[in-house]
């Protein structure tokens, strides 16, 4: 799987829900980022975990909740943290616009 085809299946779940926001005020325009492999310490079991990092409630400082997807369960879920830290992975959603509703 490559960067294009993660921003691909983005895009597509989004449709025309480019003026959707949540309640933390997210603009999907300046939120979104180029999908690129990060890896996250899995806050439940423990384990490091690589996943497709799509959208960042603060591109500029690289802070608050992500959301990643998850190419082998082909789901969306949501991180959250700075890199400073080390973000922790939280749990998968399901689709795109139910994880940016759920942060």
């Amino acid at each position: 799987m490559t960067s294009e085809d993660v921003k691909q299946i983005v895009e597509a779940e989004i449709g025309a829900e480019w003026d959707r926001s949540n309640l933390h005020g997210c603009d999907l325009r300046r939120c979104l980022v180029e999908p690129r492999l990060v890896t996250l310490a899995d806050s439940v079991n423990q384990d490091l975990v690589e996943l497709w990092l799509v959208l960042e409630e603060d591109p500029e400082a690289c802070d608050g909740y992500k959301i990643i997807y998850d190419p082998e369960e082909e789901a969306f879920g949501l991180a959250y943290g700075s890199y400073e830290t080390g973000p922790d992975f939280i749990a998968l959603y399901g689709d795109f616009l139910t994880t940016y509703d759920g942060m």
